[in-house]
């Protein structure tokens, strides 16, 4: 039976070899690897990696089937076999990505079809499935917008798959071009890197792999011209070339590694701003096709005065399998200290913010310009007034990739990782106004402070607001008059801003809360259209007409944006966090206390004004556990940094110890494969082989070079020149071939690596030429 697996390996084995043939699918299988890892979808991983190893035996086939013809003449007909293999493999990526994707899907066949006929049925079922959904999509796209369908986009993206695995089977094998191979699949990894921060590192991976695919292509190459020329060489050769190719493509994945902070960042900020107006329309038109898809907050946070959008408007189609999407899972200090059986109270349920957003247009949310700064763990972004705020502490476990957004109750103050700042900074802003954190990782504590002020104290705040709160926070654009005189009839007779604030809240909680509402028509005001015509909607509707009702009354005010309290598991003691938790909510900033929350949206409870004691013994010690906890979180991140080092030397010295030992026991070469190294330690050492030379000759010029470099290892190292070259014609013409031949063995094996050492030291002393 082994014998019927080796001889059917063989027989199944490309001309090129196997590991030829599957190199290539190193760096292409991270295509999968990367897009599955951003979850855009779920049940993205399989279907991908089935779809790009079809591609790329079906790319292979067609550079031998298609590929062999056409191969000489001249203009359009030496570029037919491509058009063809392109074509092909196109309709057959249509038939079979539309199978993958939709055979599950597709209705079941009719019990009285024959069994032989079933798959076929089915087939037919399938694609009569995907015409409808893909039918359906493009109507919807192109009238008011599509509903998220995770079928059509995980189609599209197999597709993509698809052509860059054909394409790489077809580039690599018909025409030997490596990198123009690789460059669809590249494209794609960069792509999702582009949205999906942590897929970085997947490009480093990317280019190391390339580099070691192209060493071996080259070899192989290099090995059919020998053949073509009937050229003799050693086979030994493959192996160097093998261990070169890795070391190799270690060395550009270490270099590429450092590519993120020292040139993909400053790159990044710079392309970011040279194509930010294209880049935000893209991102628009990506909404409205898919707007349930999981993106990065990275599209969230709009540089400039780009056009708004709602942040929470693909809550709209998505229908309820959003409740059964975890997001994360939150515990806090507070539920820490309760006893196992009771149930959080409502001062202890927490919004989860993510972002602010400050520029309303009319037709939906954006950012003013904002910086961005780097911090170590535990190092606050900014300074925090604590008077009115209380510090609350949180472990915060996601549980999808490809969210960078940090999570955090009330405003957030430092996590336990390195992190950066995304801040509104004005010229004449007396303090940082932030706007969102970000970092990496999908486990972290975070440090926020979450507003302690009473009923008492938002009223006693008065309207003492600093000029660049009135700048930023009750710009208006153009809107209807109807909506400025709403605001006043509802609450322009209210004695604080607090109890203005309290009524706009509870009226707006009387219109009706519906997910399955129309967008605006074009040209109308968001919060006009709500008020008075539709007046139904979703959270981003309520929290968008509190805050420009508000900012009508002079009320500076603000739209969050992030989750609500999620459900609480009291076995876990943490509360988890769903996707239909999506929420958008406002905040009111009031002299003295700072950015409060309100809840208008009437599907969720109103916040709990619940102050902590104020006297100056407690506050001292609130701060005094503030510094400790900063200082743990700094302390953390040194450890796991210095413990990253340890385990990169433990695996690098592992790597090279597993290298050693395969190199020790690798198959000692013939005879003629030893004096061939010779040749190319001769060329090396300046003294090569002349053509029609004899081994005597060649050994006498050789030693003679090594007795000249004046190194103190040349006399020995000519010595077994000599002796080796004696050995050696001993063994090929002598009568004692068999232990002449183990004699040079001998010899060989010391006279190597000495002239390795003795090539170092002369390459060393004599520098570049």
């Amino acid at each position: 039976m082994d014998g019927l697996f080796a001889s059917l390996f063989r027989r199944l084995e490309p001309r090129e070899g196997w590991l030829v043939f599957l190199a290539p699918l190193i760096p292409l299988m991270l295509v999968p690897l990367a897009l599955s890892g951003a979850g855009w979808v779920s049940d993205l991983g399989w279907p991908t990696t089935t779809a790009l190893t079809l591609g790329y035996l079906a790319g292979f086939t067609a550079s031998r089937i298609v590929g062999a013809r056409g191969q000489s003449g001249s203009g359009w007909r030496r570029y037919l076999p491509g058009v063809v293999a392109g074509i092909l493999l196109f309709a057959t990526g249509l038939l079979v990505v539309t199978l993958l994707v939709w055979w599950r899907q597709a209705p079941q066949v009719a019990e009285e079809v024959r069994w032989y006929l079933r798959p076929l049925a089915h087939s037919g079922l399938a694609i009569q499935e995907a015409a409808v959904r893909l039918w359906q999509w493009g109507q919807d796209a192109t009238g008011a917008g599509a509903a998220q369908d995770d079928s059509v986009f995980r189609w599209l993206v197999c597709l993509a798959v698809w052509l860059a695995g054909s394409w790489a089977g077809w580039w690599y094998f018909r025409h030997q071009r490596t990198l123009l191979a690789l460059l669809p699949a590249g494209a794609i990894i960069v792509l999702n890197a582009y949205f999906y921060w942590e897929g970085r590192i997947f490009l480093p991976l990317f280019l190391g792999t390339a580099v070691v695919v192209q060493v071996l292509m080259e070899r192989r190459a290099r090995e059919t011209r020998w053949q073509r020329l009937d050229m003799d060489y050693s086979r030994d050769v493959r192996l160097d070339i093998l261990f070169t190719a890795i070391g190799l493509g270690i060395l550009v994945f270490g270099a590429s590694s450092l590519m993120p902070r020292l040139v993909v960042r400053p790159t990044a900020s710079w392309f970011a701003g040279v194509v930010s107006e294209p880049t935000s329309d893209l991102e628009e038109q990506g909404r409205q096709l898919f707007p349930g898809l999981q993106r990065s907050p990275r599209s969230l946070l709009a540089r400039g005065g780009g056009s708004g959008s709602l942040p929470r408007s693909f809550l709209l189609g998505s229908g309820p399998e959003l409740s059964e999407i975890l997001v994360m899972r939150v515990s806090t200090g507070q539920l820490a200290v309760l006893p196992p059986w009771e149930e959080p109270p409502a001062a202890a349920r927490h919004y989860w913010r993510a972002m602010t957003n400050d520029t309303y247009d009319g037709r939906g949310w954006s950012n003013s310009p904002i910086e961005e700064s780097r911090h170590a763990a535990g190092e606050p972004w900014a300074e925090q007034d604590g008077v009115f705020r209380q510090t609350l502490r949180q472990m915060i476990t996601l549980e999808r990739g490809g969210d960078r957004a940090l999570y955090a109750a009330g405003e957030a103050l430092a996590p336990n990782r390195p992190y950066e700042s995304y801040v509104r900074r004005g010229s004449d802003a007396p303090f940082d106004d932030l706007v969102a954190l970000i970092t990496d990782g999908r486990r972290y504590d975070v440090i926020s402070m979450v507003p302690a002020a009473d009923e008492a104290a938002l009223r006693a705040a008065g309207t003492d607001y600093l000029s660049y709160l009135r700048d930023s926070y009750l710009e208006l654009p153009e809107i209807p008059d109807r909506v400025r005189l709403l605001a006043q009839e509802v609450a322009g007779d209210a004695e604080t801003s607090f109890d203005q604030a309290l009524i706009l809240e509870e009226y707006l909680r009387g219109y009706r809360y519906d997910l399955d509402v129309a967008p605006p028509p074009p040209g109308r005001d968001v919060v006009d259209f709500f008020l008075f015509d539709q007046q139904a909607g979703y959270c981003d509707y309520y929290a968008s007409s509190m805050v420009v009702l508000a900012r009508s009354l002079g009320i500076p005010a603000r739209l969050a944006v992030g989750y609500a309290t999620g459900d609480f598991d009291p076995e876990a003691r943490a509360f988890l966090v769903h996707e239909d938790d999506a929420h958008s909510w406002a905040e009111l900033y009031f002299p003295g206390v700072g950015w409060v929350p309100f809840e208008p949206t009437a599907s969720r409870a109103t916040f709990v004004r619940q102050a902590v004691p104020g006297d100056a013994g407690t506050r001292m010690a609130s701060a005094e556990q503030l510094a400790v906890d900063l200082q743990t979180f700094h302390e953390d991140e040194i450890l796991r940094r210095r413990v990253r080092r340890i385990v990169v030397v433990l695996l690098v010295g592992l790597a090279a110890l597993l290298l050693w030992v395969f190199w020790r026991r690798r198959p000692e070469p013939g005879l003629e494969g030893m004096y061939e190294q010779l040749g190319r330690w001769g060329g090396r050492l300046g003294r090569p082989a002349g053509v029609g030379e004899t081994p005597s000759e060649f050994g006498q010029g050789l030693s003679i070079q090594v007795d000249s470099l004046s190194d103190p290892q040349a006399d020995r190292a000519s010595q077994g020149i000599k002796h080796f070259i004696t050995d050696f014609e001993t063994a090929q013409y002598g009568p004692v071939s068999g232990e002449a031949e183990a004699e040079a063995r001998q010899v060989w094996r010391r006279l190597d690596p000495a002239l390795r050492r003795l090539w170092l030291r002369w390459g060393w002393r004599r520098g570049p030429r």
